[in-house]
């Protein structure tokens, strides 16, 4: 179904309740598909490497040895940066099953919060667009699956809204920025983001955070002893991901679909190259939008970054959580011929993807043209830019929507 369709403002209030109705029961069901698969399953989520940590043991190093001691659950491979951990220190301590549960909640907030934040700040304000906006993101398949696996996207995806969605971003903001870096398959376009757009200074700030907890996580291991040691940790996560990352898992981004062509030589040598392709056309794409294109508005350039990230980085479809961006962008346009076709596409990708799935209709090669239409994705969004006044004509619509709110 086409997005545009379903959201579009009614003349007749009481069909416009009623489909408010219908979103709300589909996301309430798409969110308790998701609760209850995190409960049961959760195989992402991770807890393990977090109570390895608690024990003083090293989880990547405990990993790279073969796990000796069967300490990793499901597919809780510890191949995210020091960050994460020193953030779900709370979940760790608690049993395995509560910790679902609570992470699970944690992932329906980090979704509904992310929705009524991007939706305010694409001047998404009218009539119910925050709770439409939200349905429509937790129908989605991304966010299901996301929820249900334990993953990480959406909690990105919420630091992202919280740090980057804003005219002027600070020191502050860009160091929150940097906490999204321990998925660091995310990092490489919001790191050329914060150096083109706001600066070397923050873009260095953005990665605070990450070698903060490095040096939290040195100390815990090793009580300050053992200063090379700090390098180890810096390095043993990337080496994980090299170990128990599967390189190809289908999903439609440029590294999975160019791994083919390069992975005859060697595993390793084929990561950089797709590494090298993959941070070589985000600069590209980024220098255009952001320094040609300096006057352009900040939202516009996050919803590009958003989708630059998803389609050239090595991803799995749950990640597509990100492109939120991108869907609230094209429905603050959606009048705009360019702006349906957009809305078309995240439309498939959301919803319609898993039904072809459902009925056993998706093949392996479908990837390409999924690709395609990622590209074109960012091919229009691009087309689409607004100029830096007209950003802040919906910022200040967004503000004065709000004050009206808090005046009420």
């Amino acid at each position: 179904m086409a997005l545009n369709r379903v959201v579009r403002r009614l003349p007749d209030e009481g069909v416009r309740r009623k489909l408010l109705v219908l979103l709300m029961v589909l996301a309430a069901l798409s969110t308790a598909v998701g609760v209850n698969n995190a409960l049961h399953r959760s195989q992402d989520f991770q807890w393990s490497g977090e109570h390895v940590l608690l024990q003083h043991v090293d989880p990547w190093a405990e990993y790279l040895r073969g796990d000796p001691q069967h300490r990793f659950v499901e597919t809780q491979i510890p191949n995210y940066l020091a960050i994460l951990y020193v953030l779900l220190v709370p979940l760790g301590l608690l049993p395995m099953l509560a910790a679902k549960a609570v992470w699970a909640v944690c992932n329906v907030a980090c979704a509904v919060g992310s929705a009524v934040l991007a939706a305010r700040f694409y001047g998404l304000t009218g009539r119910d667009w925050s709770l439409v906006v939200a349905c429509l993101m937790l129908m989605a398949t991304a966010t299901r699956n996301a929820i249900g696996n334990g993953q990480q996207g959406l909690l990105v995806l919420l630091i992202w809204c919280v740090s980057l969605l804003a005219c002027e971003v600070n020191t502050i903001q860009a160091g929150v920025a940097g906490i999204s870096f321990f998925k660091f398959s995310f990092a490489p376009p919001i790191v050329i983001y914060l150096w083109l757009r706001w600066g070397w200074r923050k873009m260095l700030c953005s990665g605070v955070p990450a070698f903060a907890s490095v040096a939290l996580v040195w100390l815990w291991l090793t009580g300050g002893h053992q200063p090379a040691r700090i390098l180890t940790l810096l390095l043993e996560p990337f080496q994980v991901a090299q170990t128990g990352f599967k390189a190809d898992a289908g999903d439609p981004n440029l590294m999975n679909l160019v791994h083919p062509a390069f992975a005859a030589a060697s595993t390793r040598l084929a990561t950089g190259l797709e590494l090298t392709l993959a941070i070589g056309m985000s600069a590209t794409i980024s220098y255009f939008a952001l320094v040609r294109h300096k006057e352009g508005a900040k939202g516009w350039q996050m919803a590009l970054m958003a989708t630059v990230s998803y389609s050239l980085f090595k991803h799995h479809a749950y990640d597509a959580v990100v492109l939120l961006l991108p869907l609230c962008f094209a429905l603050a346009r959606r009048r705009e011929a360019r702006a349906r076709a957009v809305l078309a596409v995240l439309s498939y990708l959301f919803y319609g993807q898993r039904l072809v799935e459902a009925l056993h209709l998706h093949r392996s090669w479908m990837r390409w043209p999924e690709f395609v239409l990622l590209v074109g994705v960012m091919i229009l969004t691009y087309q689409m830019r607004l100029p830096q006044e007209a950003g802040r004509e919906v910022q200040a619509r967004t503000g004065a929507a709000q004050s009206e709110q808090i005046a009420a």
